[in-house]
């Protein structure tokens, strides 16, 4: 479920969603949070977080991303210049 907007950055989160994984990111990144930031606090405050992913990329591309370890097998994410992927429930 990706959270877009326009000069600030974007938000996805898949797995188990947290609509406000999106909501309050998105808050974050408008107040200055750099996109590691964002995860570790939006992560910090929710107990079902390892069964959720969340990629954060801000207006200058950076990015960051979290797995957690209980997300349906396969799962995983990884980032690169400018972009990332995540996946859930694939064969590997």
């Amino acid at each position: 479920m990706p959270y877009i907007a326009a000069g600030i950055g974007a938000v996805a989160t898949q797995a188990l969603v947290n609509p406000y994984f999106g909501i309050d990111g998105v808050k974050l990144l408008r107040e200055g949070r750099s996109p590691g930031e964002v995860i570790d606090t939006l992560i910090a405050a929710d107990d079902g977080r390892e069964s959720r992913q969340l990629h954060v990329m801000d207006r200058n591309g950076r990015i960051a991303a979290f797995t957690g370890r209980d997300c349906v097998d396969w799962c995983g994410h990884f980032e690169g210049e400018g972009f990332s992927i995540a996946g859930n429930m694939l064969a590997g």
